[in-house]
Parts: C-alpha cells; structure tokens; sequence
C-alpha cells in the first residue's frame, strides 16, 4: 500500500476536498456467525450516537 489513509486525507484536503475520517475499530467480528452479528450492530448504533455530532458539524 503506498500511502497510509492520513496520507490520503491530506491529499484530499490539499485537492480541497473537505474529508473527515472516523475510524473503527471493532476488534474481532465474525459477522458470518449469527451470535455476532447483534452486537456488532449494537457496537456501530453506539459508535454512530458517539459520532452524530462530529458528522452533523462536518456537513453543516
């Protein structure tokens, strides 16, 4: 992989383009199996209600 994704907003922000970057990191899921695949949609709600204002203020 040439550049890292800091790189890449740069680059994106040095083009003018306006990015925002919001990383997850869920650890390991298997979302293949049916036990997963309800707590990691109920870590991604929790992430999105921690974030909202981030990205409202991104878009604003």
């Amino acid at each position: 992989m040439p550049n890292s994704i800091l790189q890449e907003i740069k680059d994106l922000e040095a083009a003018g383009t306006k990015a925002l970057l919001i990383a997850a990191n869920p650890g390991k899921v298997n979302l293949v199996s049916p036990e997963e695949i309800a707590p990691a949609m109920k870590l991604g709600y929790d992430r999105a209600v921690q974030e909202v204002d981030k990205v409202r203020a991104f878009w604003a």
